[in-house]
């Protein structure tokens, strides 16, 4: 093969790479902010029972509940979460047997994974950064 249409195919791919890791850090961004969406509105609708329903209200998981809730306020005991979502012991418990999303650290408080904080973190920085994909970087 040509050494030129090598050297255009490699940066193509490169580029779609990149943008593969973009595509899933905003997924996971509009999950999370589909998740607040629903909670919020959740919330409102229980003090304002004349509230018209929201047809795209995404149920809120339980599991949802505790990743929000640990991105809000960090690693916890299970104790403390019980007491400031009202989750009850075992769903947590239940919940936080998910190895890919929750991990308990070395002084007995529950986390998010090194890999689920990453994620969210690459959403972050996509979601706040308005040029992160341009024009410029779709090659057609």
């Amino acid at each position: 093969m040509d050494p030129t249409f090598e050297s255009v195919i490699k940066q193509i791919d490169d580029k779609l790479q990149s943008m593969e890791i973009q595509m899933n850090a905003l997924r996971a961004k509009m999950t999370a902010l589909k998740t607040t969406r629903a909670t919020l509105l959740e919330e409102f609708s229980e003090g304002h029972p004349d509230t018209p329903s929201d047809d795209r209200t995404e149920k809120v998981t339980r599991k949802n509940e505790l990743i929000n809730f640990l991105v809000q306020f960090g690693p916890a005991h299970r104790r403390k979460i019980v007491e400031m979502t009202g989750i009850p012991e075992g769903t947590i418990a239940y919940e936080m047997r998910d190895r890919n999303t929750f991990m308990m650290l070395s002084d007995g408080r529950w986390d998010l994974t090194f890999d689920l904080k990453r994620l969210l973190s690459s959403a972050k920085n996509v979601v706040e950064d308005d040029d992160a994909i341009t024009d410029d970087d779709v090659p057609f």
